[in-house]
């Protein structure tokens, strides 16, 4: 599903895309639809007038839906593959294409959409979200698939982070992954280094985790049989005083909330980019987390220490940068 000014658009299986009238979010009303050729409508997206259906074993529909009651095709592009998923970034369709990969197609021309590169990855692509000059797959049983596609034409992977289940989908927010991770439920992923993204946080569900969206501070999650709102705002920095859009100096900007049970948030800033250690320490002195030991980009990153499995007490958030960062603050866990 993909929604658009007062209008969602669904990518409703056998019959195809299905416009619905949210203006009035108590009474949504059908006003369009275009039945596809494909065996099965699984993806939308929608981008400047137009709607891209991941149109199964049809591949990529391109249909105008500037007239929402009128939906009409305007373009296509039949991939070898399997469309599963779909996004659209500057003039880029990204097909989520089964056991093909990532397809990239070119779409400022709508009505002659072409595909200018791929990255064939191990794994069936279930799903696709972009961000930041990266697209990350929802890579079935191979689980999660970092692609830097600053070129398009040469899309590379650069990560990747198997999960315990299978990924059916996925959205990104800032520096996190949200994986709907089928019976593993919904898997947080720090991407903010994307060659080494690593697991941060999870919540193992009751359904199957099929399909996940990130909104204002919230994780929704279509979970089988099940709908389920888990709230994320530690993790997207969602408090009530958010830092300056860039550090001035080596930090720990914040940490939040505190005391807490049983995540933190650690709130780290950087001026200039620069290799960076967090490890957390219990009051014997012992070495209990390391939240992140790698180069991380100028600005501010927020990595959860999750102290589930710690005791309450005081533990001590210690922060290093060579020649530039020494800070160590204490934190209090209550159960």
């Amino acid at each position: 599903m993909a929604v658009s000014g007062d209008y969602a658009y669904l990518a409703a299986d056998e019959a195809g895309l299905r416009v619905i009238d949210i203006s009035d979010p108590a009474s949504p009303t059908e006003v369009g639809y275009f039945d596809t050729g494909g065996y099965a409508a699984w993806g939308v997206a929608v981008s400047g007038g137009y709607a891209y259906l991941a149109d199964h074993d049809a591949g990529l529909r391109v249909i105008d839906v500037s007239d929402p009651a009128s939906p009409a095709e305007v373009g296509y592009y039949d991939t070898d593959g399997i469309a599963l998923g779909v996004a659209v970034s500057g003039g880029y369709a990204y097909l989520a294409d089964g056991y093909d990969g990532l397809r990239v197609i070119y779409v400022s021309d709508p009505a002659s959409p072409m595909e200018v590169g791929y990255c064939d990855t191990y794994g069936r692509a279930r799903g696709v979200a972009v961000s930041g000059g990266y697209a990350y797959l929802a890579n079935d049983r191979a689980g999660l698939s970092v692609i830097d596609i600053s070129d398009p034409a040469s899309p590379t992977e650069v990560g990747s982070y198997d999960t315990d289940g299978y990924t059916l989908g996925i959205a990104v927010s800032g520096d996190y992954a949200y994986l709907a991770d089928g019976d593993a439920g919904l898997r947080v992923i720090d991407v903010s280094d994307p060659a080494s993204p690593m697991e941060v946080g999870y919540y193992d569900t009751d359904g199957i985790a099929e399909g996940v969206a990130v909104s204002g501070g919230y994780v929704y999650l279509a979970d089988g049989y099940f709908f389920e709102i888990f709230d994320c705002s530690a993790a997207l920095h969602m408090d009530d005083s958010p830092p300056d859009a860039m550090p001035t100096e080596y930090s720990i900007a914040k940490l939040y909330p505190n005391p807490f049970n049983p995540t933190l948030t650690v709130v780290v800033g950087l001026p200039e980019p620069a290799g960076l250690c967090i490890r957390v320490y219990n009051i014997t002195g012992r070495q209990v987390a390391e939240l992140v030991d790698g180069r991380r980009g100028a600005g501010y990153h927020g990595f959860v220490f999750n102290g589930s499995a710690m005791a309450s007490g005081a533990y001590f958030v210690r922060a290093s940068i060579p020649g530039q960062l020494e800070q160590v603050r204490k934190v209090i866990l209550v159960k």
